[in-house]
């Protein structure tokens, strides 16, 4: 687990909230605090599947896109007062999780692996990027945390997004 400060803030929302750049990553709980606090629960519920006749493709996935809730949470936070607070719990796609497992060459933590998380902070001061990795079960093996961490740095690199290592 590592804990990233990101000294750009406006840059860094913008990109999460109106660019594609997280699009790849699932939502599972968005808390904006404003003059009211909203909750997005992001689990998908069964009955919408079934009706939008995805269920076969949705099943698979208990996580709503962020593509899908984005418009949604922009619309919630943009204008001219940031918010108070906020979080949002975001967990790898099935690309990067494949990356992961592919890069962590056999080891016995990936298999137990359950998520990938990249969770994204603000106190109304600063905004921090917190990583994770919660298992299925346990393991001794903790190197898909090393891989996550260096992979979720080299994302931040590659998009120019700087941040301080807390």
């Amino acid at each position: 687990m590592i804990a990233l400060e990101i000294n750009n803030i406006a840059s860094f929302m913008s990109r999460l909230l109106s660019g594609e750049m997280f699009d790849s990553f699932l939502l599972e709980e968005a808390v904006i605090r404003m003059s009211v606090t909203w909750t997005l629960d992001g689990h998908l519920n069964e009955k919408n599947s079934a009706e939008d006749g995805s269920a076969s493709v949705r099943s698979l996935r208990e996580l709503v896109p962020w593509r899908d809730v984005r418009p949604h949470c922009y619309g919630l936070i943009r204008g001219k007062v940031m918010p108070h607070a906020f979080r949002f719990v975001l967990h790898a796609g099935d690309e990067m999780k494949a990356a992961l497992l592919s890069n962590a060459d056999g080891s016995e933590g990936a298999s137990f692996l359950r998520a990938m998380l990249f969770n994204v902070l603000y106190d109304g001061e600063t905004l921090r990027v917190v990583t994770g990795i919660s298992y299925n079960a346990f393991t001794v093996d903790k190197s898909p945390e090393g891989i996550w961490d260096a992979m979720v740095r080299r994302f931040l690199e590659q998009a120019d997004i700087s941040y301080t290592e807390l």
